[in-house]
């Protein structure tokens, strides 16, 4: 014992005399307290390697690995330096904890620190509150450091070990609560005279191994701030900028400044939903390549907000959709480059976006102001319009160039002078997943599918934009279709196809996800532009939306293919958007107007029939070769979905006013056309409505139908090959002009049953389809006699009579009939287990849940149906005339609509109907 004191004692006074010798050599002769003195008030250690960004490092072994964990081994405490949060009074912190198993017999803990104050290196060299779960002993030890150590409280908890856990404290001026993973373990107020009323937040570790991720801080009246962990050298690999990084070669920038808008209920419908979350908006210049140059506002509102912007061809106006204060729509606005010449360019009660500048100066932009309202979100659809003669001193003249039903958007410009934009739409088919790429004519001609209809991950492809001098190449946003409009930024390329595969067809070019889908990324990246097709614009939330003084808000960021970013500028009181190089454009072919403007005035009248293209149809056979056995389609069928008229209140069966079990539209039939005995057909067809065709057999049924619209402007001639044929492939040669192409164009023609039935209310259009006038009356004729009442043959009443929405004969043969099948939503298969079931009384597709994939023929409707096969036989001892047949065929190949009105009784009651 003598022996080991002694040496003790001489390692003390050896460790003492190296502290004189180094102090004398440094700092001249001092006594011993000053020499401990300047030990306690030693600065943190400062190696690199163990460095955390936004921490001071005093002792311990602390280490950051690439997912945000920080592990501490020995003793010491990792003291987080913020000005926001260093003298902390009120608030809360929560951090995720992971402590792995020790000795039972030994006593270690790790944990926090509350109110932190002149930490130095030292166990208890410090002031303020240490919260450490001690799993060996089964209690949370709290105790209170004063460059000394003073036990508090020990509340007895069962700490897990091996598994993540949660520390949660909230704390006021001289109380706190400890939960673990949301239980309580105490509650202590400190009423000694040395409490600590304030200070800052640091992490601790004593004699163990611990490991923390997911720090967030709350202080009073102010949202939780998530405190990222990253490694001083991350951060210097990070800034060590690759040459597509390299700011020194930008040209200057335009970008606009607010807060962000409100969260919408699906991507399209935030041109009306998504409020400003706050007053005030800017549009500045900024030079990356100066960074000493101050950034120029052009224009500012400090009541206002500004909902997009884009830039002139020559680089010299500005427009953007904004609203002033107590303003409820968008509207156009125009100012020069120099912040002269503000303009207002259009007005009404109508909400008008994303201008876009064509060729001969016109703008194509977004607005409300056709009629209408989407299927199955609330509000007005949105449609693509154009704005000519709106110099100073000239009429505007503003007409319609997109019939969707549901909502265009996003417009720009590609270098073959068509317009690229984004259609959200669904024709019989899925609800979600269907916001593809499409490209038309400035004047509404040439609509075409450009990328993605049936691709599901992406939901919606939208803020594209060429490269520079590229048709096939595009940036993007890769957005879900519910949710913020926000998600990844990625690369579209169309030389895989139209329908290219991931990988191919499009890249995620950010690789924070690799999935979309219909995930909500609130502070996700948008507004991506492309500078070249290596180096990228666009505005970024950080993921969190939080930057180190605690605030949320956008940035704008270089972004490379690589998905490598850097940060460019963030203002410290508004999120930053719409990033677009000041530079002028190439020129652009014009591409000269086929067809004369029609305005919005001319389209309210949902019962005009005067606006009218005629289509030419090469050969109905090319395309469905192996599927379709030529000359099985004698007639196309044009239907038409009807814009709604009301909005949406409350929902049954997903919609509002309830439609029917499968689709949510009205429907009109505009008629029959004949094919010619060579497949062709030459006929007319309304014009900007949204209209798809249905080939029929020779007894009227559907043999397949299309799954996306088909656009026709006033006075336009449309051709097509084909039905499926492929897109890429060069048109059929013909050996002779198609025998439709040598006649005139038909008038499609209704068949007599459809236009003389009696109908329950004078509809504006006898040719809107409705099930109690035209499959009802044949039921009661050829049906109830043993088809009603509770004894009803085989359990199907079909009579009549009311339900809560339909008809109980509706409701049988779709319900109680348990006809629906799920088909698998990718491939557009059947799904086995459904398959299993047996063939369908009445087979049809709820477009909540409709396949996303081109659709084959036969697979729906009459064809897929068993009550085809029962009508069509002496069922009952009764033959049912062809005529009274295709009633029933036609209903379930519009995909079994029930009413013919979007008109309703109950406005407040579920499905606006009972």
């Amino acid at each position: 014992m003598f022996t080991l004191n002694c040496y003790r004692f001489f390692t003390l006074f050896v460790c003492f005399c190296l502290i004189v010798f180094i102090t004398i050599r440094e700092c001249s002769f001092v006594s011993a307290d000053e020499v401990l003195e300047k030990i306690l008030a030693m600065s943190p250690i400062d190696l690199e390697t163990g460095q955390i960004d936004g921490f001071n490092r005093y002792d311990g072994d602390w280490t950051v690995d690439d997912n945000g964990v920080i592990t501490g081994n020995g003793s010491g405490k990792l003291v987080y330096n913020s000005e926001v949060f260093n003298n902390l009074t009120y608030g809360e912190i929560s951090v995720d904890m992971f402590l792995p198993e020790t000795d039972k017999n030994s006593y270690r803990n790790a944990g926090i620190i509350l109110k932190i104050s002149e930490p130095g290196i030292g166990h208890d060299n410090f002031i303020g509150y240490e919260i450490a779960p001690s799993p060996e002993n089964s209690h949370v030890n709290i105790g209170l450091h004063r460059f000394n150590y003073k036990p508090l409280q020990q509340p007895a908890f069962n700490i897990p070990t091996g598994k993540w856990f949660t520390l949660h404290v909230l704390f006021h001026e001289t109380s706190f609560e400890v939960r673990l993973n949301g239980k309580i373990v105490t509650k202590y107020e400190d009423k000694t005279s040395s409490v600590v009323r304030f200070g800052g937040i640091a992490l601790r570790s004593w004699q163990r191994s611990v490991q923390y991720r997911n720090m967030k801080i709350k202080k009073k009246d102010l949202d939780w701030v998530a405190v990222p962990f990253r490694s001083i050298s991350q951060i210097k690999k990070e800034t060590a900028w690759v040459s597509t990084l390299e700011t020194k070669n930008l040209p200057p920038i335009i970008f606009v400044t607010r807060h962000p808008l409100t969260r919408p209920n699906s991507v399209g419908n935030d041109i009306w939903m998504g409020k400003p979350t706050a007053s005030g908006c800017s549009i500045r210049l900024m030079e990356p390549a100066k960074p000493e140059k101050e950034i120029r506002t052009i224009f500012s509102d400090p009541d206002g907000s500004i909902y997009d912007m884009n830039l002139s061809a020559d680089a010299k106006t500005i427009y953007f959709s904004y609203r002033q204060r107590g303003e409820t729509f968008w509207h156009l606005w125009s100012i020069g480059v120099d912040g002269h010449g503000l303009r207002k360019l259009t007005e009404g009660p109508y909400y008008d976006v994303s201008p876009c500048e064509t060729p001969d100066g016109n703008l194509i932009f977004v607005s409300t102001r056709r009629f209408g309202y989407t299927v199955c979100q609330p509000g007005p659809s949105s449609n693509l319009h154009r704005l000519q003669n709106f110099a100073p001193g000239q009429t505007p003249i503003i007409s319609c160039i997109s019939m969707n039903t549901l909502s265009d958007f996003s417009p720009q410009m590609m270098p073959n002078g068509r317009v690229l934009f984004t259609r959200w739409e669904y024709i019989d088919r899925d609800l979600t997943f269907r916001q593809s790429l499409w490209t038309e004519n400035p004047d509404g001609t040439g609509y075409q599918l450009f990328f993605g209809n049936t691709i599901r991950d992406v939901g919606t492809f939208w803020q594209a934009r060429p490269s520079p001098g590229r048709h096939d190449l595009l940036l993007a946003t890769f957005a879900p279709h519910h949710n913020y409009p926000h998600g990844m930024i990625g690369l579209i390329n169309r030389n895989a196809g139209i329908e290219g595969e991931k990988g191919k067809g499009f890249i995620y070019v950010t690789k924070d996800s690799q999935s979309v889908g219909d995930q909500n990324f609130p502070w996700g990246y948008r507004d991506p532009f492309p500078l070249s097709e290596e180096q990228f614009l666009c505005s970024y939330g950080d993921g969190s939306g939080f930057y180190r003084d605690g605030k949320k808000r956008f940035a704008l960021y270089l972004l490379n293919r690589n998905g490598e970013k850097r940060l460019l500028f963030e203002d410290k009181e508004q999120s930053c958007f719409f990033p677009i190089p000041l530079t002028a454009t190439l020129p652009i072919p014009l591409v000269v107007d086929r067809v004369k403007p029609t305005t919005p005035q001319d389209l309210n009248n949902p019962e005009n029939k005067s606006l009218t293209g005629t289509v030419i149809l090469m050969n109905v056979n090319e395309g469905l070769q192996g599927l379709v056995e030529p000359g099985k389609i004698v007639a196309l069928r044009i239907t038409e979905q009807i814009r709604k008229t009301e909005d949406l209140v409350h929902r049954a069966y997903d919609q509002s006013p309830v439609m029917s079990y499968g689709t949510y539209y009205a429907k009109r039939d505009w008629g029959t056309v004949p094919i010619e005995p060579d497949g062709s057909a030459h006929f007319i067809v309304p014009a900007l409505r949204e209209i798809y065709l249905q080939g029929l057999d020779s007894e009227g049924r559907e043999v397949f139908r299309m799954m996306s619209a088909l656009q026709v402007m006033p006075g336009e001639q449309l051709s097509c090959t084909g039905c499926h044929e492929n897109r890429n492939a060069a048109p059929v040669p013909f050996k002779q002009i198609p025998i439709a192409a040598r006649k005139d164009p038909v008038v499609p023609k209704n068949p007599d049953w459809f236009l003389k039935r009696q109908r329950l209310n004078e509809f504006p259009d006898e040719r809107v389809f409705d099930y109690p006038t035209i499959v009802q009356p044949v039921l009661d004729q050829y049906c109830i006699s043993c088809h009603h009442g509770e004894k009803a043959e085989g359990g199907y009443d079909l009579t009549g009579g009311r339900t809560r929405f339909f008809s109980i004969s509706y409701d049988h043969l779709l319900g109680t009939s348990r006809s629906y099948r799920q088909h698998d939503m990718q491939t557009g298969k059947m799904l086995p287990k459904e398959a299993a079931k047996g063939k369908p009384l009445v087979h049809f597709f709820w477009l909540l849940f409709t396949p996303s994939s081109v659709s084959e023929p036969y697979i729906t409707g009459s064809y897929a149906s068993r009550l085809t096969e029962i009508i069509e036989s002496d069922h009952g001892g009764i033959k049912m005339p062809l005529e009274d047949r295709q009633k029933i065929y036609y209903w379930m190949d519009a995909n079994v609509p029930y009413y013919g009105t979007y008109a309703h009784a109950r406005p407040n009651a579920a499905g606006r109907r009972d």
